[in-house]
């Protein structure tokens, strides 16, 4: 089968159905759900007339992860929910090209590391760390928390062996007048300094996909330990040993780091998240602590 019969037959179905019911339990009705797919109302109830482990079951028999369906549907409903529609429609179209592309390489036993089939549609990856990133720097009073180096966000999907596979914006996030401002695109290696921290914290705590530097202030860390996080102090650097000193530091699997500078090295926070939707709600508590 060609790869747009694969999706039509096998993955989309499947995806659909669990998705109608995620947005049936956040309150959105059949008549709605019905406009956002385009398709009929009687089509929604068939949907629905099957239970969510029904679809599941298909894409476990196919060899997909349930962490990664329920990353992808956790977006596409997100997505859904804020009524962009064209946004939603992108996105999935991504989802799916990506989960059949996944397949495909399944079926013909290449691994994931050496499938390089060619992708119709952008990378899902890509698009669900520009919908935080842009969640996040929106938010009021975020550019206050940028350091004079600027921010930047990083996120590993998968396990990164080099900075290159590892998401960040190129140009970094900069603070302008009261507005944070993400300066270039999101692409693979985007980033060098805070990816590469990434790369090391995820070596001794591999559940941590993604990060964000933070405008030193020692308030971050008692709202980080209230909200039961691990917090390290770490520094200050002797000229030339902030690696090794990161290191040392990482091998304690810290949530936050707060690092004091040293030599050349504005003192900043680092934090790290299991997940992009993790970091965006520690963002909120950091925002609302500073705001007592």
């Amino acid at each position: 089968m060609l790869p747009h019969e694969i999706a039509a037959k096998k993955i989309i179905p499947p995806i659909k159905g669990i998705l109608i019911h995620e947005l049936k339990k956040r309150g959105l009705s059949q008549r709605k759900i019905a406009l956002l797919f385009d398709i009929s109302q009687p089509q929604v109830h068939k949907y629905l007339r099957k239970n969510i482990d029904y679809y599941m079951e298909l894409l476990r028999s196919m060899g997909f992860v349930y962490d990664t369906i329920d990353r992808y549907i956790g977006l596409l409903v997100d997505l859904a929910m804020g009524g962009d529609k064209e946004r939603f429609i992108k996105v999935m179209a991504a989802i799916i090209d990506d989960l059949t592309y996944e397949y495909i390489c399944r079926v013909k036993g290449i691994p994931p590391s050496e499938c390089t089939v060619h992708r119709l549609f952008t990378d899902p990856y890509i698009e669900e760390f520009r919908y935080y990133v842009s969640r996040i720097i929106s938010k009021p009073g975020f550019s206050k928390l940028i350091p004079e180096v600027g921010t930047n966000i990083v996120y590993a999907p998968r396990k990164p062996k080099t900075v290159s596979e590892v998401i960040g914006i190129p140009g970094r996030i900069i603070r302008v007048g009261v507005k944070a401002i993400a300066v270039g695109e999101p692409t693979y290696g985007g980033s060098q300094h805070l990816a590469r921290t990434l790369l090391i914290i995820m070596n001794h705590n591999p559940d941590k996909t993604c990060g964000i530097n933070l405008k030193y202030n020692e308030k971050l860390k008692d709202i980080a330990e209230k909200l039961g996080l691990h917090v390290l102090e770490c520094g200050p650097h002797r000229r030339n040993s902030f690696w090794e000193d990161f290191e040392k530091c990482s091998m304690h699997s810290p949530d936050m780091i707060m690092d004091k500078g040293g030599e050349g090295l504005e003192p900043v926070v680092y934090l790290y998240c299991k997940d992009l939707n993790e970091l965006e709600h520690i963002v909120d508590e950091i925002l609302h602590g500073l705001l007592k």
